[in-house]
């Protein structure tokens, strides 16, 4: 079990709670365990392994890593599962009643565990509860059937109306994959038809934190796919607002509410509606801070990312690069953890003709394209290449450029064909021509050229980020600079 994984899933808070259960274990307060766990926050586990050898070393990691999935799962069952486990100590001991005959005491259990399984849209337990209620009707007259009966009829029409929705989503998210990774021709316009009719089909009105969630990541997988966050529609705000009012979200709805909001934020960033974003990114910070920041560390990269992203193209550069950069201080999340933030501060430096930080930066990818596609996305590695290849050309070094730019067809060459959206190849060809004779850039034929290869569509549906590295040509164009020319390409 890597053991990093382990740490990245525990809050701040809860990284003090286990330091205190490491202390409380150990019989004279001084524990081996507890300064292996400290020197990998600060990433200086080496200087322990070399300190203690490394058969030492491995002995107590693995005693740490253990004792860490043992504090973690105490941690959800005391906080993200409590609700789930106090249901079914009810149902078991219900159960138990009905063996020894004491139907009249586990009717009693059983509804006060029928009425939080409901609120809680825990429609499985709730399932087995109205079996153990109905065994109970059949025992004690003074006990009506039908009532039971038809509750369990209705929360078995919400069950299956969830499980529905679970299939077509599966489905979905499945043509997603064919299509974007496999190769594989799919109509995913016409899946999403099916999945809009599948949900609307199956839909109640009891809709929950997780199933709003599900909706917007398919939303915004179709936007990516097609390139076309303008025109993606975000029906399901209005009933996540209506989910609110209903009152508090509980521990176990937290985590995919503050995804959704993510998502949303997310969304409006991509159509370009930056003070929308920043104001989901407002909630999403509060709804972080719940349960004493209980899911903080679940959710700080992707906060921080998007936050800094919607301040760059605000004109708040700065702000967003401090942002970023002090958390790379910090040491707050691992490089691995970090990709992303370090792509983002990456493009800002380049858009800033910082060409030294921007190649400083991009020393800390040291891993494969595979790599990157599984952890990060076929999208992120493809922008990372985008960024690599300009930067080469900024840094004059020539040697470089046609590789990259070679490599990159070659890899991905029929994937690019099939976008439909900015017209990447045609653009690649246009970059080698203007690296090869940067004079060509200002010449009006040049400019008749880029206009008649690359096919843009409205501003507001053009994806957001490929507008970026047709800045960096623009700028060769008018003599502007590139963070000015991308500015203005965002908000035309």
């Amino acid at each position: 079990m890597e053991i990093n994984d382990l740490i990245g899933i525990i809050s701040p808070k809860e990284k003090q709670d286990f330091i205190r259960f490491l202390t409380k274990r150990s019989k004279n307060g001084h524990n081996n365990g507890i300064q292996l766990f400290r020197a990998l926050l600060n990433n200086q586990a080496d200087l322990r392994k070399k300190e203690w050898g490394a058969n030492r070393y491995h002995v107590i990691k693995k005693r740490l890593s253990d004792n860490l999935s043992s504090f973690i799962a105490e941690q959800i069952v005391q906080n993200e599962a409590q609700i789930e486990v106090e249901l079914i100590k009810k149902l078991l001991l219900a159960r138990k009643l009905i063996r020894f005959k004491k139907f009249e005491t586990a009717f009693s259990v059983l509804s006060k565990a029928q009425q939080k399984a409901k609120q809680t849209q825990l429609y499985s337990i709730l399932h087995e509860i109205h079996h153990s209620l109905l065994e109970c009707s059949l025992e004690l007259k003074t006990i009506p059937q039908e009532p039971i009966v038809k509750e369990f009829q209705e929360s078995l029409t919400l069950f299956t109306a969830q499980e529905q929705r679970t299939i077509a989503n599966a489905r979905l998210k499945k043509a997603f994959r064919e299509a974007e990774y496999e190769g594989k021709e799919v109509a995913v316009y016409t899946e999403f038809e099916k999945y809009k009719q599948n949900i609307d089909h199956t839909s109640t009105d009891k809709f929950d934190y997780k199933d709003l969630l599900e909706m917007a990541t398919i939303a915004d997988a179709q936007a990516n796919y097609y390139k076309n966050y303008g025109e993606v529609n975000v029906f399901f705000i209005e009933r996540l607002r209506e989910l609110e009012q209903l009152g508090e979200t509980n521990t176990l709805q937290l985590p995919y509410h503050i995804k959704l909001i993510y998502l949303i934020a997310n969304i409006y960033f991509r159509k370009k509606e930056f003070k929308k974003s920043l104001s989901f990114l407002t909630e999403m910070k509060t709804l972080m801070d719940k349960d004493n920041s209980l899911y903080r560390n679940r959710f700080e990269v992707r906060y921080i990312s998007l936050l800094s992203l919607n301040f760059n193209f605000v004109g708040r550069y700065k702000r967003a690069s401090l942002l970023l950069d002090q958390h790379f201080t910090t040491k707050s999340f691992a490089i691995k953890n970090a990709l992303n933030p370090l792509l983002i501060r990456s493009m800002i430096a380049f858009q800033q003709e910082d060409y030294k930080l921007t190649a400083k930066l991009f020393t800390n990818f040291q891993n494969s394209d595979k790599y990157y596609e599984q952890q990060m996305g076929r999208d992120w590695l493809l922008n990372k290449k985008y960024i690599e290849i300009l930067l080469h050309i900024e840094l004059q070094n020539d040697d470089f450029v046609d590789s990259r730019i070679n490599s990159l067809i070659k890899k991905h060459g029929e994937s690019l064909k099939s976008k439909s959206a900015f017209q990447v190849l045609p653009f690649l060809k246009l970059v080698k021509a203007v690296y090869r004779d940067p004079k060509i850039a200002n010449t009006a034929e040049f400019e008749v050229k880029v206009n008649s290869i690359l096919i843009r569509k409205p501003s507001e549906q053009e994806d957001l980020f490929l507008i970026c590295f047709y800045a960096w040509l623009k700028s060769k164009m008018t003599k502007q600079a590139i963070y000015e020319t991308t500015l203005a390409l965002v908000t035309i």
